[in-house]
């Protein structure tokens, strides 16, 4: 779906009652930096032809009490939407469904599963984990992302989300 190689960058979110793991995309630029999407194709952005990626996230929660993330999610978190950026959200969320359900899940599906099937939806190269999110800068070139291949997605879901839930 995409002119460059996207990594899903996966965070980490805990409160008093729930904790949340998100996935944003990100890009490389030549020069090797991991950028944020939004951060590049300016010019294409009333363009219909290109999927809309840019505020694009993928979401699930759990509670202190399962270890087993729920209420999976992948929606678009801007804050601004007029009519030729709505049109371009739909069909993304279009494609992304439609490609999901050709994956033919059975009934215990898994975050990572679903995170896996929208990965592969959009075309997704790696995944990486950006460590203590809450105080990361917005701009990913100023902090460090390790990559990993995607097929260790359910991995590092699973033991970031242990580790996360020893916090509470």
């Amino acid at each position: 779906m995409s002119p460059r190689p996207l990594i899903l960058a996966l965070s980490i979110h805990q409160d008093s009652h729930f904790g949340h793991v998100s996935g944003q995309l990100l890009s490389r630029k030549e020069t090797g930096e991991l950028i944020n999407w939004t951060d590049q194709f300016s010019e294409d952005r009333r363009s219909d032809a290109l999927p809309l990626l840019e505020d694009l996230r993928v979401t699930c929660q759990w509670s202190p009490k399962s270890l087993t993330p729920y209420a999976f999610d992948c929606s678009f978190h801007p804050y601004t939407v007029d009519l030729p950026m709505a049109r371009r959200m739909v069909k993304t969320l279009t494609t992304i469904e439609r490609r999901i359900k050709s994956a033919r899940y059975g009934l215990d599906v898994t975050f990572a599963d679903y995170l896996k099937a929208v990965a592969k939806a959009l075309g997704v190269d790696s995944i990486c984990w950006i460590e203590n999110s809450e105080q990361a800068p917005r701009r990913t070139g100023e902090f460090i992302l390790t990559e990993q291949p995607l097929d260790t997605l359910a991995e590092v879901i699973d033991t970031q989300v242990k580790a996360a839930q020893a916090r509470w």
